[in-house]
């Protein structure tokens, strides 16, 4: 078996893989962009490197990205890959700090369409990063854990919260 060593003396593919450690994520059109690696030799390292177990890859929106292995787990491959779109790294974003924010919030504080950010909300449930939550006289009622986080009383309209509150 090659050792870890001998795989990254070529100075370009140690090159690419210091890229990918750097940059977690990213696929291969923005590697080939950031690097100035044309896209048939980056392709034949990516596939070198990942045959090796030195770096793995996720599926996103038809794109495959890529990640040092051993580095990240599911859900932190997840969240890089919806970081990488910028009203979902936005929306995490305002969650971070508001932790319970309606539909409204979001669409008025990111300036977008409330169809847009609908459309992102959704991608963000779905993949089980964020929860939807009624609310009832500034209580926002939650399935897990706490089952209830108070904020300023809005209409009862559906609450966005982050899975960490």
């Amino acid at each position: 078996m090659i050792s870890h060593k001998n795989i990254l003396e070529m100075s370009l593919r140690r090159k690419i893989f210091q890229f990918i450690c750097d940059n977690p994520g990213f696929h291969q059109s923005e590697i080939t962009k950031r690097t100035n690696i044309p896209k048939s030799t980056l392709l034949h390292h990516l596939k070198f490197l990942e045959k090796q177990k030195l770096i793995s890859t996720s599926m996103s929106k038809g794109y495959t990205r890529y990640y040092p292995s051993n580095k990240l787990g599911k859900i932190e491959k997840k969240i890089m890959n919806f970081l990488r779109e910028e009203t979902t790294r936005d929306i995490f974003l305002m969650l971070l700090f508001d932790k319970a924010c309606s539909q409204i919030e979001v669409s008025e504080a990111l300036e977008k369409n409330p169809a847009t950010i609908l459309f992102h909300l959704k991608k963000l449930v779905d993949a089980d990063l964020i929860e939807p939550a009624p609310i009832k006289n500034g209580m926002v009622l939650r399935l897990r854990s706490p089952n209830v986080v108070l904020r300023s009383p809005v209409h009862n309209e559906i609450i966005i919260i982050d899975l960490n509150v």
